[in-house]
């Protein structure tokens, strides 16, 4: 029986290839049924802003972009999270004014889902940013809501958990099915089922094409490693394949070396979904995406963000009888065991101090958050503390592009290999960062275009220290303009639009929202250790316990600590 990818989102393996039949029952792509954008209205704090009116507007070589980056406040935790004695003394926080049963540290879609699934016992959800949601943040433009990151889920599996999460959200009426091919530009032209077949590659070419597609097709019927893994015997061969890289793996079974045309095809992908090339991810992790990445995928109106909005909107509807238990604007800067139980201590937007002691604390931030946050905790767990330091994180920049015109191309995502030379490590990387991928911002409102679009720009960082070009402030902005403008050219001209359709350009970035998949992390046990417990009153539920990009890995976990969170409280 497949797992939680068995029927899955439209990615670059053997549907473009055409070798997988596609189940009846994902060929429908018509528009939402259960979404009315004209009825939101969006409090403080949600995960969906609107667009002002009359945004600040810049001309950078003739394009306007929206000044300044939206996103992140911190590509790097040193910088946000101090030690806690510039706060307070190490020795003596400060006293705790509430008590509650549950206190939820992050509010993206892991902080989110936990809360949600834990929301009888109500608890308090305390969050960085001035939104909730984390990468899965979206804008509104008029009525054309957009990602700011996170942008689609995988079709579930019917009668499984993530069903009947989506049920809950009412997600199950709000998405446009993508179930179709992957479109790839090379030199100015987009190709569909002509580039997998290998048509558009040198002849000499054709048999890897060949071999390639034969590969893919047989991970994803008679050998895909689920993720999370089996910790029994039946998981071993999972961790021995993530023992080895990506690239290695494939060209392995290949039997020969991937030409260079599907080599960039491949490392556009990772780079997109990874963050990282497919020479520096384990082939478990790789597999794990592409080879299920077949038969579709649910794209919401706003991405990924109307799943964060859903579950701020249940929340705050609990909540709105009693006390404020969505606090975003919170930084939390110590966690520490104390009798009572856990004490939690933030710093609001005002910079004053506050504490509270929780039954049960959720750590649904990334572990380079929960190092420097969890007062003692080389001290509480010395191999979980030494196993957060294994996981690296990825940057990437997003970029809008708000049209005062419709896209008479009916599509999902394009990616651009632009004129194949594409780079082959992150050396080469770094000396030619570019967007990988264009996505249709207003796909899930159906195929009639509207007098306003959005154009979704990925643009991956997948070198070391990538992040840390996101740190120059006004330089950074005008930096990634710059080097935009150009990329945005190109891609209006393959779409037949025109530059005098922009209304604006505006750009997000994400310091740390994609955990690397490095190759042994789930082999050398480390994935286990970082989602271990610290004595069942600390727990970790965040998509880089697997070290994997999923939303789904979110979902997931949070469903599998929920029933041991929830154990033994009134």
């Amino acid at each position: 029986m497949l797992s939680r990818r068995a029927v899955l989102h439209g990615g670059l393996g053997a549907l473009a290839s055409g070798f997988l039949p596609l189940p009846r029952r994902l060929t429908a792509a018509g528009p939402p049924t259960g979404f009315d954008p004209g009825r939101v209205a969006f409090p403080p704090g949600a995960p969906f802003v609107r667009v002002s009116a009359q945004p600040a507007v810049r001309l950078v070589d003739g394009v306007p972009f929206a000044v300044g980056l939206t996103g992140e406040p911190y590509p790097d935790p040193h910088l946000r999270f101090p030690e806690a004695g510039v706060w307070f003394p190490p020795d003596r926080p400060p006293t705790p004014t509430e008590e509650v049963s549950i206190a939820v540290v992050g509010g993206g879609i892991s902080g989110l889902s936990t809360a949600h699934m834990l929301r009888a016992h109500k608890p308090v959800l305390l969050e960085l940013n001035r939104s909730f949601g984390g990468s899965a943040r979206g804008e509104w433009w008029g009525n054309v809501p957009y990602a700011l990151g996170s942008a689609y889920v995988i079709t579930p599996d019917s009668g499984s958990v993530l069903e009947e999460i989506y049920q809950s959200l009412g997600l199950h009426e709000m998405y446009r099915l993508d179930a179709g091919v992957s479109e790839i530009e090379l030199a100015g032209e987009v190709l569909q089922e002509r580039f997998w077949s290998g048509a558009a590659a040198p002849p000499g070419d054709q048999k890897a094409f060949d071999r390639y597609a034969e590969v893919v097709r047989f991970m994803a019927e008679r050998s895909y490693p689920e993720i999370p893994v089996d910790p029994g015997p039946g998981g071993d061969w999972v961790r021995e394949l993530d023992a080895v890289t990506f690239k290695n793996d494939v060209e392995t079974r290949m039997g020969m070396p991937a030409p260079p045309l599907l080599a960039a095809a491949v490392q556009a992908y990772c780079y997109s979904s990874f963050g990282a090339g497919w020479e520096e991810i384990s082939a478990a992790s790789g597999w794990n995406f592409l080879a299920a990445e077949e038969f579709g995928r649910w794209v919401f109106p706003g991405g990924n963000a109307q799943m964060a909005y859903q579950f701020y909107r249940q929340l705050a509807e609990a909540d709105a009888a009693g006390p404020d238990r969505l606090r975003a604007g919170a930084l939390v800067v110590d966690v520490r065991l104390v009798p009572r139980g856990v004490q939690v201590t933030w710093v609001d937007s005002a910079d004053e101090l506050h504490a509270l002691v929780a039954q049960r604390v959720v750590m649904a931030c990334p572990k380079n958050v929960c190092r420097r946050v969890l007062h003692d905790a080389e001290r509480l767990d010395p191999e979980k503390f030494e196993a957060m330091h294994q996981i690296h994180h990825a940057g990437y920049v997003v970029a809008n592009i708000l049209l005062n015109a419709p896209i008479e191309r009916d599509f999902y995502d394009i990616f651009l290999l632009r004129d194949g030379d594409f780079p082959t490590d992150a050396v080469e990387a770094e000396e030619s960062a570019k967007v990988v991928d264009m996505l249709n911002g207003r796909f899930a409102l159906g195929a009639t275009p509207g007098a306003r679009s959005v154009l979704t720009l990925y643009w991956p960082l997948p070198w070391a220290f990538g992040q840390h070009t996101l740190l120059l402030g006004e330089q950074t902005w005008e930096n990634y303009a710059q080097r935009l403008v150009p990329q945005v050219r190109r891609m209006l001209r393959l779409l037949d639009v025109g530059l005098s359709d922009i209304d604006h350009v505006r750009m997000t970035y994400f310091g740390h929202a994609m955990p690397v998949a490095t190759p042994g992390f789930i082999a050398n046990g480390a994935a286990e250790l970082v989602r271990r417990p610290i004595e069942d009153k600390i727990f970790f539920v965040q998509q880089d316990n697997w070290a994997l990009p999923a939303i789904e890995n979110c979902l997931l976990d949070a469903h599998h600590f929920a029933p041991q969170i929830a154990a033994g409280l009134p």
